[in-house]
């Protein structure tokens, strides 16, 4: 038999009666209760499974014991990427099921650690889950939404639907050049396709029908486009019924087997840059489709607007955290500023993702610990930086362009002109630590400004810098191109600040503008 449900024409084995429709799922008292607290989230992309020798649940529990003695309450482990996975899925592609032969060492030894917990009677993930459970650390499972890799197809790392199915993929429109964004997301799946919808929550359902897992995350950062650019907008109704499809079938599940679980979303940095993917965040929170809510890639953490998504969750039992991103910096200092302008803002905890890879000796670190708690940050020296607008991961694989797509606009680079109108740059920034009350204290060191430029500036450059209106007197250049000014207390103060930088005199024979790459603000404690 067949049903009409929002993913199109489907089979009623997967479709139950109660999906048909699209009015919010009703939450039960229990259900409705405010969910778990947690302080930090840590995301593992799961190359254990890559490991030589095999893993083994003495392994296993070497790495969920790492995070013993940290604020760390929970862990998000990926299963997989491009609808292959690491784990005994019978919906999805397990990794290299189709394959006999495998052309590098990395696969086939993925391929036989896979094989052989599988065929052991408990796959790498429900082992994951019962060692985390038993050492007191909350277990979730992370769905990669979407990836616009371009993999080779004979690869086991490509799933057999993109194969058979390319007609389910963004694909790029004629007249679009190999190094635009159109044609570096067409490897992407097409949302506005029901067969994908219709697999993806197949996927999701999956994990909290079968395993022992705490909840399951969609991340929709991995990688941030799902539909052609052109169709997002108008397409994310479609989104949000997949959402409310199912947050049903997960409140089924609940109520039969007496458990919670939540669904977890990792979402572009602002609401609009959600949107403007085919996201409507808003709705996902107000319809109470999600418990917890993960703020941006952490790849504009200064500058994205964080408090939009606390005012949105407010009143709602959902959780709030903002991202943190390893490759966007791993600096102590940074980092700390990072975690404190959350926290100040109204984070209820934090997310890491990628610093798995820093491994125990990271984990051991004062600083795993700090970011877990303001009190102790508060204290603590920090470096408060605005970001920049053309973030690139480092890795050309990454496709740069794609996660650009779903990054709010960033204050920097800004370009900077000797003209007769006078015009400079007015750039605004927000300080998380108390300090006037540090000052007040006699806790306070110094806090330092320091301006960074390109190649071009010259010491025959002349600025005028201003701090909330007090002009700064510059202590001459750091380094090449960087140059530094005293920020005293009360120009500098908590929450926002403004500075205005003007050029009055360019160097001689230059005409081209002075672009300022780099703002940062040191607050350092005695």
């Amino acid at each position: 038999m067949k049903r009409r449900g929002f993913f199109g024409t489907v089979s009623s084995a997967f479709v139950s009666a109660s999906a048909v429709g699209h009015a919010a799922p009703q939450q039960s008292g229990q259900e409705r209760r405010a969910n778990k607290k947690r302080r930090i989230l840590c995301n593992d992309d799961s190359n254990i499974m890559s490991s030589d020798p095999p893993p083994t649940i003495e392994s296993i529990r070497k790495v969920v014991r790492s995070y013993r003695g940290t604020p760390v309450d929970a862990l998000f482990w990926c299963g997989g990427d491009r609808e292959v996975f690491t784990y005994d899925t019978k919906v999805g592609e397990v990794f290299g099921q189709r394959h006999t032969v495998f052309s590098n060492a990395g696969d086939r030894r993925t391929h036989r650690n896979i094989k052989t917990w599988i065929e052991s009677g408990k796959c790498i993930l429900a082992s994951m889950a019962e060692v985390c459970h038993q050492e007191g650390l909350d277990f979730f499972v992370s769905v990669r939404m979407n990836t616009h890799y371009e993999v080779d197809p004979a690869s086991p790392s490509e799933s057999g639907l993109r194969l058979n199915h390319p007609e389910w993929l963004i694909g790029s429109p004629p007249g679009y050049s190999k190094g635009s964004k159109e044609h570096s997301i067409r490897m992407g799946l097409n949302y506005a396709r029901p067969e994908v919808r219709k697999h993806m929550a197949a996927i999701v359902i999956e994990l909290f029908e079968r395993f022992d897992v705490n909840g399951v995350e969609l991340d929709f950062m991995r990688h941030p486009v799902f539909f052609k650019f052109h169709e997002a907008y108008a397409n994310h109704h479609l989104m949000t019924g997949m959402l409310r499809y199912i947050r049903r079938r997960m409140h089924e599940v609940s109520r039969a087997r007496g458990k919670k679980f939540e669904l977890a979303v990792r979402v572009p940095a602002s609401f609009s840059a959600a949107l403007g993917v085919g996201l409507d965040v808003r709705t996902w929170v107000r319809e109470a489709l999600v418990d917890i809510l993960i703020a941006g890639g952490g790849f504009v953490p200064f500058d994205m607007p964080f408090r939009e998504f606390v005012e949105a969750v407010k009143g709602t039992p959902c959780q709030l955290y903002g991202c943190l991103e390893a490759a966007r910096t791993r600096e102590e200092e940074l980092v700390r500023a990072i975690a404190m302008k959350y926290w100040t803002e109204g984070a209820d905890g934090l997310y890491l993702f990628n610093f798995f890879s820093r491994g125990a000796e990271w984990k051991e670190a004062p600083l795993f610990r700090e970011a877990g708690d303001p009190r102790v940050l508060a204290g603590l020296d920090k470096r408060y930086q605005l970001d920049r607008k053309n973030y690139s991961p480092g890795v050309s694989s990454h496709l740069g362009s794609v996660f650009d797509t779903a990054i709010p606009s960033a204050q920097l680079p800004a370009q900077l002109y000797e003209d007769f109108e006078g015009a400079g740059a007015t750039l605004t920034f927000s300080i998380a630590d108390d300090l006037a009350l540090a000052n007040s204290q006699g806790k306070l060191k110094e806090t330092r400004l320091q301006l960074g430029f390109d190649e071009n500036h010259s010491s025959e450059d002349k600025l005028e810098v201003k701090l909330n209106g007090q002009t700064l007197v510059s202590d001459g250049p750091v380094r090449a191109g960087t140059l530094e000014y005293d920020a005293p207390i009360p120009s500098l103060r908590q929450g926002a600040n403004q500075i205005q930088v003007r050029v009055t005199r360019r160097t001689r024979g230059l005409t081209s503008p002075l672009v300022l790459q780099r703002v940062e603000v040191a607050v350092r404690y005695k």
